[in-house]
């Protein structure tokens, strides 16, 4: 899971050489280097990326049997195709909608942070465009570094079973979510005329999104592995939702609020979302393997493989 944070290099890298590419080359030329960027890795994608390690033409004997034994039974044998989703049943989840909310306040606060910090530390702190591009990188460079460690440590205590599954989900989603909402809270009432504690404010409260890895983007799989594409893809559908009203928020205040406390309130609303969608996870959520997960038609003993093979996990 922590693969998905490599957006977050990409982040670190497009704000620093978007900057300097903008001041040399005038503001088009990024959309066209991006834009170019974007296809090349398309196709390289379509190239290389496939459903299984089996179905890899050019992986290695050794890494393919490695990759098939820790990938574990806790997908059903039968062709996925054949199996139906149980929409009832995971719209009547607690633990579904737990993770749905979890999910959107992460990325509420991600999208926030991620397309304002720019404009915060221009209008605030008057950085020009190179060092405001530097400034603003930091950040999501700190997000992958610290997900990666994160995420190694929630592993170490899975498996001496110090920690549930249950318990390393919400811990995580509790440190992605609760430690930037006390630090964003600090920001937006305590502020800084410095510079340089902003920008370590808004790192860290931004690095600790890294715990993500190990808690809402993990416990998709957790509830449903056989159906966690499926998951996944209606959770990031519902992601337009602080797509498109966070930046209309942001400028809405920016219109109609005293310039001394728009940021005031910006980081004060992603305090309330962050704070309100971890507590909802954290009485609803669950690592458990939901019921609706396992086909009703599956013989008995395979059942119980799927489910004896999950609770090792």
């Amino acid at each position: 899971m922590t693969s998905y944070h490599g957006a977050s290099v990409g982040t670190a890298l497009t704000y620093p050489l978007s900057g300097l590419v903008i001041a040399s080359f005038g503001w088009e030329s990024v959309f066209y280097i991006i834009g170019s960027l974007s296809c090349l890795w398309c196709i390289a994608w379509w190239l290389l990326a496939y459903n299984t390690p089996s179905d890899h033409p050019r992986i290695s004997e050794k890494e393919k049997i490695y990759l098939e034994e820790h990938l574990g039974k806790s997908l059903s044998t039968k062709e996925s195709s054949s199996l139906k989703t149980p929409w009832k049943n995971i719209f009547y989840s607690r633990p579904f909608w737990a993770v749905l909310v979890a999910s959107q306040g992460l990325m509420w606060g991600s999208i926030t942070l991620s397309m304002q910090m720019p404009t915060y530390f221009f209008a605030v702190h008057n950085l020009d465009i190179k060092t405001n591009g530097l400034v603003s990188g930091i950040p999501d460079l700190s997000k992958f570094i610290f997900g990666l460690m994160f995420s190694s440590l929630m592993d170490h205590l899975l498996k001496k079973e110090i920690l549930s599954i249950t318990a390393t989900r919400k811990i995580s989603v509790a440190v992605c979510e609760y430690l930037p909402a006390f630090l964003l809270i600090i920001l937006a009432w305590i502020g800084t005329e410095n510079a340089v504690v902003a920008a370590a404010l808004l790192s860290f409260a931004t690095a600790v999104g890294g715990a993500s890895s190990s808690g809402s983007l993990a416990n998709i799989v957790d509830l449903s592995p056989n159906f966690a594409g499926t998951i996944l893809g209606l959770i990031k559908v519902l992601t337009f939702i602080p797509g498109v009203l966070s930046p209309m928020i942001v400028s809405l205040l920016q219109s109609h609020v005293e310039k001394d406390m728009v940021w005031t309130y910006v980081f004060s609303m992603l305090t309330c979302v962050y704070t309100l969608c971890c507590t909802v996870f954290l009485i609803f959520g669950s690592g458990e393997v939901q019921s609706w997960n396992e086909p009703k038609d599956l013989p008995v003993a395979e059942l119980e493989e799927l489910v004896s093979s999950k609770a090792k996990c």
